[in-house]
């Protein structure tokens, strides 16, 4: 945690000296070449600007909603939380994406929300929140503007849910430890803040009355482990429609909190609030396609062997606590082997990891929102 706190405060510190005002809005410039090049070749605009295709509704079309179904589960999700102030960015990309998100897990109506947070670390077991209480919003940053710190999300837990997460763990042998003191770190609420935000602390009751289970990461774990603990949790996803399934299981939507580009020391303070794909460093780039790609893919040898053949691995993830998030959401969409693989036979590699946003700010610091089938 002291870590995160003093690589918080240095991002804040440079930040707001000099950068306060762009921060908070999204800077469009001319077309150059390349943005010219990916506008007009669909495959790489679809790639580039995915949330087009949500904001369009081509997404919906073809598989009814973001957060979409796959016959008996839903879809787990990884969201990039980036900067906390990505709670405040109405007009950031991201943060409305996020707000598109919001609007259809309501529909969904999941019977709990669990978020692996980057910022929720624990290096000898999963620790898994214990309550249910409303959380205390926990502000483990410095440095930012007032409003930051007057923001609440009090979403309530579930000792029910969080019991449920435990046993599964423990039944694929995976330490675990109830945690009856940690509130919601900003890996968390900033996320659930955005993706419900009506306007400065209203956040709807229905999104409120959905439990929020928090989970730690291993900063030092592999990704194998990480995939171990989403694989372990995926019948927690299977949906209340199945008739074999009580009303009182399943339907719960798994997010990965984290970020697959995160290099304090790449970012580029002259680029922050330039989104447009221009201004993106090719290294995060060219390190976010391998890793999509192979998601994709389903290479879990390659996936767990990154450091050694991705591009600008070390680059791209100095420390693993952002990275190892997604893994969790990509573990809970594979089918054990006792799943129906029926089921699945006829998915291309596109329909198992859906890209819905892709966006970076700062030159490098990448948001990345990615639903898993």
């Amino acid at each position: 945690m002291k870590n995160h706190l003093l690589s918080c405060f240095v991002l804040a510190t440079f930040f707001f000296q000099s950068l306060y005002a762009q921060f908070f809005t999204t800077t469009s410039s001319d077309s150059t070449t390349l943005n010219t090049a990916i506008q007009n070749n669909a495959t790489l605009k679809k790639l580039y600007f995915p949330s087009e295709y949500i904001f369009d509704n081509k997404l919906e079309e073809s598989n009814n909603v973001p957060i979409g179904k796959t016959k008996k589960y839903l879809s787990p999700l990884f969201l990039a939380h980036g900067a906390p102030t990505i709670a405040i960015q109405t007009n950031h990309p991201f943060h409305l994406f996020l707000r598109e998100i919001g609007k259809k897990a309501l529909k969904q109506k999941p019977r709990a929300i669990i978020v692996f947070s980057g910022h929720y670390e624990d290096e000898n077991q999963v620790s898994v929140t214990y309550t249910n209480n409303v959380y205390e919003t926990v502000y483990d940053f410095h440095g930012f503007p007032k409003v930051m710190y007057e923001l609440k999300y009090p979403a309530k837990g579930s000792t029910k849910i969080a019991d449920e997460v435990i046993q599964l763990l423990s039944e694929a042998e995976i330490k675990t430890k109830k945690d009856t003191f940690t509130g919601l770190d900003h890996g968390t609420w900033t996320l659930l803040y955005s993706m419900f935000y009506k306007e400065h602390n209203d956040i709807p009751k229905e999104a409120l009355d959905i439990p929020v289970i928090q989970c730690s990461v291993n900063p030092f774990g592999s990704v194998e482990q990480h995939i171990k603990i989403g694989k372990a949790l995926r019948s927690l996803t299977k949906l209340s429609e199945d008739e074999n399934l009580n009303k009182e299981e399943g339907n719960v939507l798994i997010i990965g909190s984290g970020a697959t580009v995160h290099n304090f020391g790449k970012l580029s303070w002259s680029k922050f609030g330039k989104t447009d794909i221009e201004f993106a460093d090719p290294f995060a780039i060219e390190f976010d396609n391998w890793l999509i790609e192979n998601l994709m893919k389903q290479d879990e040898r390659n996936l767990n062997n990154y450091l050694k053949v991705a591009p600008y691995a070390r680059d791209a993830v100095p420390r693993a606590e952002h990275f190892l998030p997604i893994f969790i959401p990509f573990g809970a969409s594979i089918p054990s082997s006792s799943f129906d693989k029926s089921e699945i036979i006829s998915q291309q590699p596109e329909d198992k990891v859906k890209l819905l946003s892709r966006v970076y700010d700062g030159g490098s610091l990448s948001y990345l929102g990615i639903e898993f089938n």
